[in-house]
Parts: structure tokens; C-alpha cells; sequence
């Protein structure tokens, strides 16, 4: 939470506290969901933030190699994902919202989950909405 406060200063502090906050991305993988949240709170308010801040935590979650399976066990599961697909339009989501898609049926179908029935719950209900947000788009261009 420091580094991500010190990432709205808008100067080279805030440049700095960005790029500082990437390299510890892959530490704070043991806890995908916080990392997550990070993005979202820079991505709903991103004027606030370092330019930088906006798409580097986005990078390193992205191309990283640790998984983010296990994101779909965490009780917030289906708030967090629920707001990326609420913002796959407005900004880049959709690319980290694919990425925990993947790497959570990755970790399903691998059988590392402790609560699979809730966490393939997770993962239909998320895919179902992204179809549904598209198919309203598509209905809205069509009218």
C-alpha cells in the first residue's frame, strides 16, 4: 500500500515507486487477489496515479510465470472478477482477466484446487458474464 501511494506522486518519485512495486509483484503472488485489487483501484481511478502506475502492475501480472489459478479459491473471487469484466472495455482488462481464466483452469484441471466445485463456479459465472457483456455490446451496435 506504500509503494502504491507513493506511485500517485506524479514525478520521478512516483515513476520510481511504480517500477519498484512491478519487482515486487512476484513476491506478493502467494496473495494473487491483493495484486489484483491493486490494479483494479489504479485502473478506476487512474488520473490519480503516476502514468507509469497504470500499466505496469498490469505487465507484471500478465507476463509473469507464477500462476493466478488460485485466485478463483479466494472468497472475493467473484467481486474482483466481476469488476474486470466491468472494465474490459473501458481499459485493458480483458488481457488480465484471460490470463486468470487460463491459468485457473489450468489449476483446476490439474487438481491442485482444495474447493474445485466453487472455483469452476467461479470461472462459469465470470465467463458467462463476459459473453453476456458482449452480447449486449453487439445488441446496443446493432440498434
Amino acid at each position: 500500500e506504500v509503494l502504491l501511494n507513493l506511485a500517485m506522486d506524479k514525478s520521478n518519485i512516483g515513476a520510481k515507486s511504480a517500477h519498484v512495486f512491478g519487482s515486487c509483484c512476484a513476491a506478493l503472488f502467494a496473495s494473487p487477489i491483493k495484486l489484483v485489487r491493486a490494479q483494479l483501484q489504479i485502473w478506476s481511478d487512474p488520473g490519480t496515479y503516476h502514468p507509469d502506475a497504470v500499466t505496469i502492475v498490469s505487465e507484471k501480472l500478465t507476463s509473469s510465470t507464477q500462476p493466478l489459478g488460485s485466485l478463483v479459491e479466494d472468497p472475493d473471487a467473484s467481486d474482483v472478477l466481476n469488476s474486470l469484466v466491468g472494465m474490459m472495455v473501458e481499459v485493458h482488462a480483458s488481457r488480465l482477466l484471460w490470463r486468470i481464466l487460463s491459468d485457473a483452469v489450468a489449476f483446476l484441471i490439474a487438481g491442485r484446487s482444495k474447493r474445485s466445485d466453487e472455483a469452476w463456479a467461479v470461472v462459469l459465472k465470470t465467463t458467462q458474464g463476459i459473453f453476456t457483456q458482449a452480447a449486449t455490446a453487439i445488441a446496443a451496435d446493432s440498434a
